[in-house]
């Protein structure tokens, strides 16, 4: 059985999350799901940071889509478009040993994620300040 990531982009107006009409990183990549929220990993993968759970102010439109799918919904987090843009793509990831994977073939976020990943953070910065603009996702299988 695979498992699938739903995203969904909120936006702070006047203390309020408001949802957007953009869905990022809607596509299958078990590396990326291990990046962001630590799901499928094998070991070789940090994760940007272990799931968080859904935010407590998370917009009503967003919290919706999470009941509506809250059999199967699981590894609910949430990543700001500031630990999105800062993160350290090209930094090596170790193994569960500590160990480098080879010295020949460092292996970096760089080496899994698409264009496509990158071009949706360009395009997530059109929302506004890189804090007051968040992706809240979760997954299921």
């Amino acid at each position: 059985m695979g498992c699938d990531i739903h995203t969904n982009t909120e936006v702070k107006k006047d203390w309020i999350w408001e949802n957007v009409n953009f869905e990022p990183f809607g596509w299958r990549n078990y590396n990326m799901f291990s990046l962001l929220a630590g799901v499928r990993n094998y070991g070789i993968i940090k994760p940007m940071a272990e799931p968080r759970g859904l935010p407590d102010d998370v917009s009503i439109e967003v919290y919706e889509k999470h009941r509506e799918e809250s059999g199967d919904a699981h590894s609910e987090s949430y990543l700001t478009l500031r630990e999105l843009v800062e993160y350290d793509y090209s930094k090596p990831h170790i193994d569960e040993y500590d160990e480098l994977i080879t010295e020949d073939d460092i292996y970096t976020p760089l080496n899994f994620l698409s264009d496509s990943y990158f071009k949706d953070i360009e395009e997530l910065k059109q929302y506004g300040d890189l804090d007051n603009i968040r992706v809240v996702f979760w997954f299921d299988n």
